[in-house]
């Protein structure tokens, strides 16, 4: 374990190691000279290596390609939360984009979490994998109307959703209640990512360098990297946040964000389900070994958590630290032993983008999640692999020709 990070001081030019990286999973490049592929997967986070896995039976020459390793980026700077969302976030999507939406939308996210379940399961991955609930609470008379109101909706389109008293919120404290829904879950999303490549390893070419520019190259693209060049038939950026900076397109419909987060030493308490704090956008759970994992309130300092550089914000971690300590007792004087930082893909209707990019045929993107890439990242890329091997076109709702 790093020291740095037993400290309470932040700094904003600090490097971050998340706990789920402390180590991080092996890494194998494969050796010698790179070769044209057909396709070409930048970027080995949970979207990625997913893309990777519902192609392993395709039949595709695969490179994966990443600067760093599996889950450096976002997948690995999470909190591990497998959830279709809070009910205020049901609420929020309720009243921005309509109930249909929000129907449609939640339950693409369950099906995608209920097959990354079932996917781990199957393959036998050791990554914490866990079932239990998720709270939604609320600590002021107008959240908890917000909250009402959104489990009202929730009820409308026949979703499971139950009132929590504040006394069955313990060891929580501060709450005037919760609304809870249940076949949420939790993992390590290190391991999990890990586990996923390690099922269809065989079947792509894992590298380690950075991609600089791509090109077209005589009906190909030609992907310029630090080991050199890779030519590739069609190439899919698994990016999120990072893709503005390889193609211009993005720049205009990625917005990059930061998110912070930390864990603490093991406490003395059981938290057994997923818990947000949806008045100030926290978001705790237990791991396994008794340590919680916090992140959220960037509402705090939004105009700093900007971008992809993995720094510390004080004002953030502050607020994150405050809000553990008020509501969790059993932490109030435990140490925290990691901080860290993520890259977060926001768009502007909050809905992922997938498919091809219009400015550059033969190039594909998934990202743009809002904060929810566990949740979407399966989904988004099995939709993506239906369109790379039978032109299958995602659907309209995260389509990225919506904003063409």
């Amino acid at each position: 374990m790093n020291p740095e990070h037993t400290s309470r001081k932040t700094n904003l030019s600090a490097t971050t190691t998340p706990i789920w990286m402390d180590p991080p999973p092996p890494f194998k490049a494969d050796g010698g000279p790179l070769q044209r592929c057909d396709l070409a997967i930048v970027g080995a986070g949970i979207t990625g290596v997913s893309l990777a896995w519902w192609l392993r039976q395709s039949g595709l020459k695969v490179i994966l390609i990443d600067r760093r390793h599996p889950c450096a980026g976002a997948s690995g700077r999470n909190a591990g939360f497998l959830t279709v969302g809070s009910v205020a976030h049901f609420g929020r999507v309720a009243r921005e984009d309509g109930l249909e939406h929000a129907i449609v939308l939640r339950q693409w996210i369950a099906q995608s979490l209920g097959d990354l379940k079932d996917t781990l399961q199957t393959i036998g991955a050791q990554c914490a994998l866990r079932a239990c609930r998720a709270h939604s609470l609320a600590r002021t008379p107008q959240g908890w109307q917000n909250l009402q109101n959104a489990a009202e909706s929730m009820r409308q389109a026949n979703l499971p959703v139950a009132q929590t008293a504040v006394d069955a919120l313990a060891p929580l404290q501060g709450f005037l209640g919760a609304m809870t829904v249940p076949n949420e879950g939790a993992l390590d999303p290190a391991q999990a990512v890990a586990a996923l490549l390690q099922d269809c390893a065989d079947t792509l070419t894992l590298r380690r360098a950075a991609v600089t520019a791509i090109t077209p190259h005589h009906g190909a693209h030609r992907l310029h990297t630090t080991a050199g060049p890779i030519l590739a038939e069609r190439v899919a950026l698994t990016v999120n946040g990072f893709g503005p900076e390889l193609r211009p397109w993005l720049q205009a419909r990625i917005i990059p964000r930061r998110g912070q987060a930390m864990a603490t030493a093991p406490i003395d308490a059981h938290l057994p389900d997923l818990c947000y704090g949806t008045e100030d956008w926290a978001y705790l759970r237990q791991r396994p070994d008794k340590r919680i994992v916090i992140g959220g309130c960037r509402l705090t300092d939004p105009q700093n958590e900007v971008g992809t550089t993995d720094a510390l914000n004080n004002t953030v971690q502050t607020a994150i630290e405050t809000f553990l300590r008020r509501h969790l007792p059993a932490a109030a004087h435990t140490p925290i032993t990691h901080r860290w930082s993520g890259p977060l893909g926001y768009t502007a209707d909050d809905r992922p983008l997938v498919g091809a990019l219009p400015d550059h045929p033969g190039l594909h993107f998934a990202g743009g999640y809002s904060g929810h890439g566990m949740a979407w990242s399966f989904i988004a890329a099995r939709w993506l692999a239906r369109q790379l091997t039978h032109s299958q076109p995602p659907p309209d709702l995260i389509n990225l020709q919506r904003l063409a």
